[in-house]
């Protein structure tokens, strides 16, 4: 990513979603999109603890396939090897499909932001790639200074501001 890049909210509701990669990243990549309501599809051969509880479009045990990405809205590369992850990206890119290459935003069409989510309200910290680590440990330092109050008083003003 040359140019700042834009920073969005998406509808992911009923969108196909694939996440290649079995490991911690790639769960830690598949949780916030099942919670959007995505119809996700993860590949890898092999999966650690925590994906069972999820309720995921399909899972398949096995390593990648190019047809994997038919249909997709967008696809997370989480794999731990950086050639797949690399392909992955560039067959996305040909086929105009959204992709964040985990261990390389650069190479991708999109990034993730450290999120603190505290229910409707949700502060995003972004490091453009740099160093996601220092965006997280931002985003830990941010919700310090949060109230446990705010998602009450957000819903009292966005009823004040219906009125």
């Amino acid at each position: 990513m040359c140019a700042q890049p834009y920073i969005m909210q998406v509808d992911l509701e009923e969108k196909q979603c694939l996440v290649v990669g079995g490991g911690a990243i790639a769960l830690h990549k598949t949780r916030p999109l099942v919670e959007s309501g995505a119809l996700v599809t993860v590949v890898s051969s092999s999966f650690q603890e925590g994906f069972g509880e999820l309720s995921l479009a399909a899972r398949h045990e096995r390593r990648f396939e190019d047809g994997d990405i038919e249909g997709m809205f967008l696809v997370h590369a989480a794999t731990n090897n950086p050639e797949v992850n690399h392909h992955i990206a560039r067959i996305c890119s040909e086929q105009n499909i959204w992709c964040c290459v985990a261990d390389d935003t650069s190479r991708g069409s999109f990034g993730t932001p450290a999120l603190l989510d505290m229910g409707d309200l949700r502060i995003a910290v972004s490091t453009n790639g740099l160093s996601p680590s220092y965006g997280a440990r931002l985003r830990r330092e941010i919700g310090k200074l949060v109230p446990d109050h705010a998602n009450e008083y957000l819903h009292f003003l966005g009823k004040a501001r219906a009125w």
